[in-house]
């Protein structure tokens, strides 16, 4: 993991960069909060699709 020290009104702050962040580049100062809202946003990727193929069945029954 990419990390860099910064100065942000008179605070030294380190910043982390995230690989998992495909369209752009993604710094942020905690990446185990981070990383959970990836497995969230995973989660519900995966909650819609369930649906969408309920739905799908449905629709084809």
């Amino acid at each position: 993991m990419e990390v860099k020290s910064m100065r942000v009104r008179n605070k030294q702050v380190t910043l982390y960069r995230c690989h998992q962040c495909l369209y752009f580049e993604t710094w942020v100062s905690d990446p185990e909060e981070h990383q959970q809202w990836h497995k969230l946003r995973e989660e519900r990727e995966r909650e819609i699709e369930r649906a969408m193929n309920i739905a799908a069945r449905a629709a084809n029954n």
